[in-house]
């Protein structure tokens, strides 16, 4: 059964503050109307922090809650991972799926959507790593309770845009994941900048310093990923393991 902790961000500052990110960025271009957003004749003109602020916007009301519900199942990675793996593994998927989607926005001449990088980085590794929980049948079908984590995942891939962006966007996302899992899966958060974000999320979030450390990566018992996953209709898919 799920516990009150389970369903919360404990054990998952990095999560937390990504979705705090998040919504600030994407409510913020809303204010703005858009301007943001990532566009590289912008880029080419020396305004090289929307290359930070593509990563963290999502654009539409409906868009920005299945991307903040996607990325608080996400939590259950970084309790896999720990949160200085965690963390690294954000960074790194964020800055290849930016440097993929500024290429594919210079080729198909069209902006990317954004927010969708990190997202479907982790999605990847969420597919491969993150164990079936509950599993069930659906017109005699094995699904899993990870099956409602892939419907978002759909609907932002296929449906955030009235073009083939998105589906680039997220092509872009995917192949980040693959790339840090190949080449980058160890590298872990540097300890002098864990401590300064530690400092930093009790500052703003008012959380416990026990609560929100920092944790080095430490192989996962099972027991105790399989009793995180309980959480509800909030993380889904199927098979996936």
């Amino acid at each position: 059964m799920a516990t009150a902790q389970s369903l919360s961000f404990v054990r998952a500052p990095v999560s937390k503050c990504l979705c705090v990110t998040t919504a600030v960025c994407s409510l913020t271009n809303a204010a703005l109307k858009g301007k943001v957003l990532l566009l590289t004749t912008d880029i080419l003109q020396g305004q090289l922090w929307r290359l930070v602020t593509h990563n963290f916007l999502v654009t539409g009301h409906h868009n920005l809650l299945f991307v903040l519900v996607v990325l608080y199942t996400f939590r259950l990675l970084e309790r896999r991972w720990g949160s200085r793996k965690f963390a690294a593994a954000v960074g790194v998927i964020s800055c290849l799926s930016m440097v993929l989607q500024v290429a594919a926005e210079a080729v198909l001449k069209t902006p990317m959507v954004p927010g969708l990088g990190i997202v479907f980085g982790l999605g990847w590794h969420f597919f491969t790593r993150v164990p079936a929980y509950r599993p069930w049948k659906m017109l005699f079908v094995p699904v899993s309770d990870k099956l409602y984590t892939y419907l978002l995942l759909g609907q932002l891939m296929f449906f955030s845009s009235a073009d083939r962006s998105s589906m680039v966007a997220a092509a872009c996302g995917v192949a980040a994941g693959v790339l840090h899992g190949l080449f980058f899966r160890n590298m872990v958060f540097p300890e002098t900048l864990a401590q300064r974000v530690q400092r930093w999320s009790v500052a703003m979030f008012g959380a416990e310093p026990s609560v929100i450390r920092m944790r080095t990566s430490r192989p996962s018992t099972g027991r105790a990923d399989v009793a995180d996953a309980g959480a509800p209709a909030v993380g889904g898919g199927g098979g996936g393991g």
